[in-house]
């Protein structure tokens, strides 16, 4: 993306990379979750990405879904800033990336959201069961959610090695 050379991002790479420009296991994994959760998008969904970091993952499944709109949130500017440069929605489809916190997603409407999607998430949560009630909340009757977590992402001590993580799950 222009004005965010590969070298800026690999210094939040913990935190925030593009898996569209980064090639090997961890962004192969990334983006296979995000194909693997456009198989859930019906036709005129509309979908909600939390923690959408850079974009790439919303911007996959507006390019393999039929979704009708299409909503990233994340809490990093810096993360909402690239994805809105980097990403463009394809015709015919409304997507926007905005600022906000995946612990309370106040500015999204109750019952208003057909598939929400939280890919390698929770475990960067203090409280994660908040995400998961705010899922139920904006969630239509009969509205999907996938999310998906490291499993047992640990050093050999027992600990996650990275310091975003606040959780570790199997």
């Amino acid at each position: 993306a222009e004005g965010y050379p590969l070298e800026a991002l690999r210094e939040e790479r913990d935190l925030h990379m593009d898996m569209t420009r980064e090639a090997g296991r961890r962004s192969d994994a990334h983006l296979v979750r995000y194909l693997e959760a456009s198989r859930f998008v019906r036709p005129g969904d509309s979908v909600l990405d939390v923690a959408c970091g850079l974009g790439y993952g919303l911007n996959s499944l507006a390019q393999a879904s039929r979704a009708a709109e299409l909503l990233g949130v994340d809490e990093s500017a810096y993360a909402v800033d690239y994805a809105s440069v980097a990403f463009r929605a394809p015709p015919g489809i409304k997507m926007e990336f905005r600022r906000g916190d995946a612990e309370n997603l106040s500015f999204v409407e109750t019952s208003s959201i057909d598939f929400m999607v939280s890919v390698e998430t929770l475990e960067h949560l203090y409280h994660p069961e908040k995400l998961l009630a705010e899922a139920y909340r904006v969630l239509r009757p009969g509205g999907r959610l996938y999310v998906s977590v490291p499993n047992l992402w640990a050093d050999e001590t027992g600990n996650d090695p990275n310091p975003f993580h606040h959780h570790v799950y199997d």
